[in-house]
C-alpha cells in the first residue's frame, strides 16, 4: 500500500463508496518519532509540519480510517501510536505484520514479525496501552517461509489477541 493508498487515492475511494474503511500507507514509527523531534521542537512540542506529511488526512472526508504502523521499537511505537490517536484521531491502529518487502523486512518489521512473536506481542501491548479506546488490529499472512500450517497461525493469533489485538486482517497467501 506504500505509494498507493495516499490521500488522493483515499479520497477517490471515498467518492466511489461512503461505506468503505480507508487505510493509510504504512507509517514507520521511527520516521514519526525522529521527524517530530527536529530542532524546532526542542521545547518538547511536536513538529507538526514534518509529522503532517505522514499522518494528516481530511477528517471530513476520509473517516473511517485505519492508520497502519510499521516498527520494532516499543518506544517509537508508543510515541507514534499516541500521536496517531490523540492528535490525529484515527479510528483504528493497525500493526503491519504482512509486508514482504525486502526494504521493510531488512529493518526487522513487516512480515518478519510473524517469526518474532514475542516482539510482535510487545508491540501490540504497547499499542493497546497508548490507544486505550481505539481498536488495535494486526495485518498478517497465512504463513511465512516454512511456517505455514494452521497450528502456527492459530498460536500466533492467540498470542496477539492475548496481548490486546482486537481485529485481524489476513492476506490469503504466505511470505517467502
Amino acid at each position: 500500500m506504500i505509494r498507493v493508498s495516499n490521500r488522493e487515492f483515499r479520497q477517490l475511494m471515498r467518492i466511489l463508496s461512503k461505506r468503505c474503511v480507508l487505510w493509510t500507507e504504512m507509517v514507520v514509527d521511527e520516521t514519526i518519532y525522529y521527524c517530530s523531534r527536529s530542532k524546532s521542537s526542542a521545547s518538547g512540542t511536536i513538529n507538526r509540519e514534518k509529522v503532517n506529511v505522514h499522518l494528516d488526512y481530511d477528517q471530513s472526508v476520509e473517516n473511517p480510517i485505519v492508520c497502519q504502523i510499521g516498527g520494532i521499537n516499543t518506544v517509537h511505537t508508543a510515541f507514534t501510536s499516541k500521536v496517531m490517536v490523540e492528535d490525529y484521531g484515527y479510528d483504528e491502529v493497525n500493526l503491519n505484520m504482512g509486508c514482504p518487502s525486502d526494504r521493510v523486512s531488512g529493518k526487522e518489521f513487516g512480515a518478519v514479525l510473524m517469526k518474532q512473536a514475542d516482539r510482535a506481542c510487545e508491540l501490540v501491548k504497547t499499542l493497546k496501552e497508548n490507544c486505550e479506546n481505539t481498536p488495535i488490529s494486526v495485518k498478517l499472512r497465512i504463513g511465512v517461509d516454512d511456517d505455514e500450517d494452521f497450528e502456527f497461525i492459530r498460536i500466533l493469533i492467540q498470542r496477539l489477541q492475548d496481548a490486546g489485538c482486537q481485529r485481524f486482517y489476513m492476506h490469503a497467501r504466505k511470505v517467502h
